[in-house]
């Protein structure tokens, strides 16, 4: 995205989901790649089931406040 190879919209949206009335996401890794390019993120509300399906995914400690991406340094 950065070096412009690939453009927002052959990326798939980032899936959100609503909880107590706060907005999170299901795709940390887009997320970031999409702020680190400092680009707009294309976005939806993601189906019930797929909230259902990685609901272990909601793991803040910060309630959202910034992410950990297994495998990145930090």
């Amino acid at each position: 995205l950065k070096e412009g190879r690939l453009s927002p919209e052959e990326v798939l949206p980032i899936r959100l989901v609503e909880r107590s009335g706060k907005l999170y996401t299901l795709d940390n890794r887009r997320l970031a790649a999409f702020q680190e390019a400092g680009m707009p993120i294309s976005y939806r509300m993601a189906t019930p089931e797929e909230a259902r399906e990685e609901a272990w995914k909601f793991s803040t400690k910060n309630d959202g406040v910034s992410i950990m991406i297994r495998g990145r340094k930090q």
